[in-house]
């Protein structure tokens, strides 16, 4: 054992009281020796001997998800003079990250308590896959020095990638036909584990193994899987995003032929108070009822049906319980009957599934139309001419009335004149 004993506590750290000495008289060589080592246990940062003790950041991992915020603990012992700053080590090496002073280039970056002597706690929000790194409270000697006086133990920061919804691809419309299949794409940005399964209606139909984040559905149609709804669902434990699409939406007339129901023309104009014939004929006379809807901007509505079932009176059947000729005719138009007018056909029985939908036609509602400034300057021309006369009759019915005749002579007066006349001659 080498004759070297230090009057210390093995609970106290060392200070610059301790002593070091030799047990036995020495050469001087080996007195220079721990001399030496005993300056050097001396001098050391009071920092590096305590270690943790003086800086603290609890815990020392830290998991979150991108989006989200975190905190990161500092607890700084030592109060005396010099900065605690932050620095963080992304896989590139230490670089600065955020200071006393608040100059963080970061605004997403802030204290928890500012300018807390001791606190020195942060807080980062909306994290992203680039924050994962090792985080550093450091404290720094005084004054605009770049040297760690006494560093921090560190704490890890995980970022992992957050679920987002799925995005889901069909063909164009216009590419299909019946019968036929179609392929239907579905990708999804998660973390680890994430589950992709497809639904048809709510039925699951299929499911893929974990982590495969992306998935192709081949879907065999008919003219009956026009109503259906096809849904890839994204889950990762307790979260689920999901994505649905309408066969109808993303396939169309395409699937079912034009040739099947026919809506000519497509688009029709009406004038309010006027009455308006909107086509349809369904070439398909199979089993199930032809009805009418109507989407004016709030989606989808019953509007008419076969048995003339309808709750607005001012519609009817051109031709009633024809089998083909679906039309009808709207009377006494309002601007509320603008909108889209689907002729359907539907499923057997009370179903209320669309087994061949309609290409659809678009009313648009004009408003009454003012009268043009020559025809009312016409019926003024002729309210005046009315009101005059009516005045000339009216005054010279007052005259007969009074016995009053033009130019102030009364009738009485106008006969005396006349026998004196007579008299004379």
């Amino acid at each position: 054992m080498l004759p070297c004993h230090f009057l210390i506590s093995p609970s106290e750290p060392v200070s610059r009281k301790q002593t070091c000495y030799p047990k036995d008289a020495m050469s001087l060589a080996a007195k220079t020796c721990w001399l030496l080592l005993c300056l050097t246990l001396l001098l050391r940062p009071q920092g590096a001997v305590m270690g943790e003790h003086v800086i603290t950041q609890v815990p020392s991992l830290v998991h979150r998800t991108e989006g989200q915020s975190v905190t990161l603990n500092c607890t700084v012992r030592n109060t005396s003079a010099g900065a605690t700053r932050w620095s963080r080590d992304t896989g590139r090496g230490r670089q600065p990250f955020f200071n006393t002073g608040g100059g963080a280039s970061d605004p997403r970056v802030a204290f928890i308590l500012e300018n807390h002597l001791t606190d020195k706690s942060i807080r980062i929000d909306n994290l992203t896959l680039g924050d994962s790194g090792v985080y550093y409270c450091d404290k720094y000697r005084p004054g605009p020095s770049s040297e760690i006086a006494i560093p921090g133990p560190g704490v890890t920061l995980t970022v992992t990638v957050r679920l987002h919804s799925p995005e889901l691809q069909g063909p164009s419309a216009g590419r299909v036909v019946v019968p036929g299949s179609i392929s239907l794409n579905c990708s999804v940005i998660g973390p680890q584990g994430t589950v992709l399964s497809w639904r048809k209606n709510s039925n699951r139909i299929r499911e893929k193994p974990k982590g495969q984040l992306g998935s192709v559905f081949n879907l065999d149609i008919t003219a009956e899987d026009i109503s259906n709804n096809i849904t890839c669902e994204a889950s990762h434990f307790n979260t689920s995003k999901e994505k649905t699409i309408q066969l109808r939406d993303h396939i169309g007339r395409a699937v079912l032929g034009e040739d099947l129901i026919t809506q000519v023309p497509s688009l029709v104009t009406g004038t309010e108070g006027q009455s308006v014939t909107l086509n349809c004929t369904v070439r398909d006379t199979s089993a199930g009822a032809a009805r009418w809807s109507r989407d004016t901007g709030r989606g989808r509505q019953p509007f008419f049906n076969t048995g003339g079932g309808a709750s607005d009176p001012r519609v009817s059947f051109i031709l009633d319980n024809h089998l083909a000729d679906r039309s009808i005719r709207i009377d006494n138009l309002t601007l509320g009957d603008s909108g889209v007018y689907y002729c359907d056909k539907y499923r057997p029985g009370p179903s209320s599934e669309i087994a061949i939908p309609g290409p659809g036609m678009n009313l648009t509602v004009a408003a009454q139309p003012d009268a043009s400034p020559s025809v009312q300057a016409a019926v003024r021309l002729a309210v005046f001419v009315l009101v005059t006369l009516a005045v000339l009759v009216l005054c010279i019915s007052l005259y007969r009335a009074r016995g009053t005749l033009p130019g102030g002579r009364t009738r009485e007066g106008e006969e005396k004149v006349t026998e004196e006349r007579d008299t004379v001659f």
